[in-house]
């Protein structure tokens, strides 16, 4: 293999230190003069060396073995075409007299014909390898672009995301924190007022308010990274995972899902809490059962409670929105957070039992 290797690297080297010694043998044998048999034979030569010279430069440069043969080949066929069209001419021509000096005459005319077929052809080949290898260039320049024009649009829609998400926590800052902040401050001010320390559990209350939108807007925050890295996780298993990490109280879980999903194992648990947890504190005393299940696309969560107040049930995951007094009105957003930042889809709508049921596409 490393013979072949080499024969192919020096393959057009050889070439041209073969024209190059045929024609100074020709030279060296003519018998007209320096003069003209310098002339005779100073195409080839000129031939020979510039086809050394071009094998050279092939050989140190980055082209394949494949290329330089493919250059080699070409200059053997060119040289072996020209050489074709002179014997084609001698048959419809007169027979040139052999012997002698007119022999000789015939060589060197041939070797000139040769050698320039030689040139062109393996000249035409090393353009064509060049052209070749810059088309290929500019495809992988290309692919590149395209990777670097995907890779920037996937970053400004991540950038998108965030800023939205920003404007979103400027308005919970803005709204939520507010009223229970300025609850607090009025009872205060009454409490140093009057000095009625019943004022205080009211602070408390609006402290204890804020305390939970905070935790919930870091979460918020943190879960919605895109998430990078994935590994194949059983939905039965991670769903009676988070089974346990939540108060339910008498509600069962009933899991009928056996399929697996590629994510983020801690985030997909959140997911699968979040839903839980929202379904034991808004069910209602209907509640009694959650089911997860297997669906064409991905996995659904739902249950037998009393479903969804709001008129439209996509509102629950617009930021702030709450059906009851002490939410933040966070956790189904971080949820529809926690979804997209895998790529994937959710929507809610009413479960077979009148409850709420909530599918998400993977």
């Amino acid at each position: 293999m490393a013979g072949r290797d080499a024969v192919a690297r020096w393959s057009v080297t050889a070439i041209g230190l073969a024209v190059t010694a045929l024609s100074l043998f020709a030279f060296s044998i003519g018998d007209d003069g320096i003069v003209r048999n310098g002339l005779e034979v100073l195409l080839p030569v000129a031939v020979g060396v510039s086809i050394l010279v071009l094998g050279e430069n092939l050989r140190r440069q980055e082209y394949s073995d494949r290329e330089i043969m493919i250059v080699a080949g070409s200059a053997v066929a060119g040289g072996a075409l020209f050489l074709a069209m002179e014997g084609w001419m001698d048959l419809i021509e007169k027979p040139r007299p052999s012997g002698g000096p007119e022999r000789l005459v015939v060589v060197v005319f041939l070797i000139n014909r040769i050698s320039a077929g030689m040139m062109g052809s393996s000249l035409l080949a090393t353009l064509y390898i060049r052209t070749r290898r810059q088309n290929r260039e500019l495809q992988q320049l290309n692919h590149r672009l395209k990777d670097r024009n995907e890779s920037l649009g996937t970053q400004a829609d991540k950038l998108m995301t965030q800023n939205q998400r920003l404007k979103q926590l400027a308005q919970i800052v803005s709204h939520d924190l507010r009223n229970p902040l300025n609850v607090a401050i009025g009872r205060a001010e009454l409490a140093r007022e009057t000095g009625d320390a019943s004022h205080f559990e009211a602070v408390e209350q609006s402290l204890a308010r804020m305390e939970t939108i905070i935790a919930d807007m870091l979460t918020f925050v943190s879960q919605g990274q895109l998430v990078t890295s994935k590994q194949s996780i059983s939905l039965g298993a991670i769903a009676k995972a988070a089974w346990e990490t939540v108060d339910t109280g008498d509600v069962e879980l009933d899991v009928t899902a056996d399929g697996y999903v590629d994510a983020d194992e801690e985030r997909c648990r959140h997911i699968f809490e979040n839903l839980f947890r929202n379904a034991v504190e808004h069910g209602g005393p209907e509640l009694s059962t959650i089911r997860v299940g297997d669906t064409a696309d991905g996995f659904y969560i739902s249950d037998d409670g009393t479903g969804i107040s709001l008129d439209d049930p996509t509102e629950i995951f617009d930021p702030g929105v709450t059906t009851t007094d002490g939410g933040s009105g966070l956790g189904m957003n971080i949820v529809q957070a926690i979804v997209e930042a895998h790529g994937w889809t959710i929507e809610v709508s009413e479960s077979e039992s009148g409850g709420a049921r909530f599918d998400i596409e993977t």
